[in-house]
């Protein structure tokens, strides 16, 4: 509720039997900060929108998306494509990899590939609340996050200045992840964007539209 500095008079109680905690107005998602505690710490996010690479671009198609590009991973950069789908198909997406290099690079399977998915990105939803992952919610703990354990791990070779990336009509296990087996998502608009570094507040939102339908 925001409130230009005048009293606002409700048209219905509001029993309470302890404490109310009231904080600042703050422009901005919700970021599990009401009591401003942190906020004077904290920096601005650094998940501007990257440019495509020319590589990446010559790719898109229906069937793949138009990709988020994420930061530099190591020597390859890595992105994120989606589609509108219904709630039985789990929400996939596409991986992309762009290998920007004059050599040929190999990304490995599960440190990269799984590694990504797992902990690269988090999910919002259409009022800019961090979803939590299912293993969070079964925890209890909202910083819970999914431990990766590497049982197929092998690299893929990127070639130089190449992109290679999923197909979303043909998935692949490597280049195509299920959101949906991570996250409960029921039909609504959803964005996937860079995850936050300690002591960084999301003051904008820039990322993959993520829409799921019933």
């Amino acid at each position: 509720m925001a409130n230009a500095g005048s009293t606002t008079r409700l048209d219905y109680g509001l029993p309470a039997c302890g404490q109310i905690d009231v904080s600042a107005w703050r422009d901005g998602a919700y970021d599990n900060d009401p009591l401003n505690l942190h906020y004077v710490r904290s920096k601005p996010s650094t998940d501007e929108p990257l440019d495509l690479p020319e590589a990446c671009a010559k790719e898109i198609t229906p069937a793949t998306g138009r990709p988020l590009m994420f930061a530099s991973h190591g020597t390859v950069q890595f992105g994120l494509s989606a589609r509108s789908s219904a709630f039985r198909d789990n929400a996939p997406l596409a991986i992309w990899v762009y290998n920007p290099t004059d050599k040929e690079v190999g990304v490995m399977t599960c440190m990269d590939l799984d590694g990504l998915f797992l902990g690269g990105f988090d999910v919002l939803d259409q009022s800019g609340n961090r979803v939590l992952a299912k293993q969070e919610v079964k925890a209890g703990h909202p910083t819970m996050r999914e431990l990766m354990a590497c049982t197929r791990n092998f690299p893929i070779n990127i070639q130089a200045h190449s992109c290679v990336h999923g197909d979303l009509d043909h998935p692949g296990y490597d280049f195509v992840k299920n959101l949906g087996s991570m996250y409960t998502l029921p039909a609504g608009h959803y964005q996937v964007v860079p995850r936050l570094k300690e002591g960084e507040q999301r003051l904008t939102i820039t990322g993959l539209a993520v829409d799921v339908t019933p």
